[in-house]
């Protein structure tokens, strides 16, 4: 079976490695990158795409006395700073659930998460499952069929977005 990344990348004219993903940050900007290990360890190998220097990375696990890449207090307020610059943080847990983190649904993160799903629904045309969307105020519920189709606007909004994604094969991309 191929990798979502794959699927998702093959529907968008791209291309990726054979390397099984399920998680993705999307940029400000638009451009999704696959998660090769974990959010945080992303960050981490690529400080400066998220804001960060790697001695700002250390000094927050050594603030919070964590081993770097630790999933714990450090990992929290690096990952909770990601998504209020803007970053969103994409995690699909078994093909079928997926947690979607953000700062504030507003019409560009809707754009780009929206697109994110186009993409996904085109690649895997029978997908199922819950999407939690994340807010700082709260969650929300939808299918990804639904966002897809424009859920997350008003009622009855069924046109182009005009914020577009970019999948990349990498973090490490220009």
């Amino acid at each position: 079976m191929k990798s979502l990344a794959k699927q998702v990348l093959e529907a968008s004219s791209g291309k990726l490695s054979e390397s099984v993903v399920s998680g993705y940050w999307i940029s400000p900007y638009g451009e999704v990158f696959p998660v090769d290990q974990n959010h945080i360890n992303t960050i981490i190998e690529n400080p400066g795409k998220f804001g960060y220097t790697g001695d700002e990375i250390k000094s927050i696990y050594k603030k919070h006395k964590e081993v770097i890449g630790s999933e714990g207090n450090a990992r929290e307020e690096i990952i909770l700073d990601a998504v209020r610059k803007g970053w969103i943080r994409v995690r699909c847990y078994k093909n079928v659930t997926w947690t979607v983190n953000i700062h504030r649904l507003n019409k560009r993160v809707k754009d780009h998460i929206t697109n994110f799903f186009q993409m996904i629904s085109k690649s895997i045309p029978h997908i199922s499952g819950e999407v939690s969307i994340d807010t700082s105020t709260g969650v929300e519920y939808y299918t990804p069929k639904d966002i897809a189709n424009y859920a997350l606007y008003n009622e009855g909004f069924k046109g182009p977005v005009s914020n577009k994604i970019t999948i990349k094969e990498s973090i490490h991309d220009d």
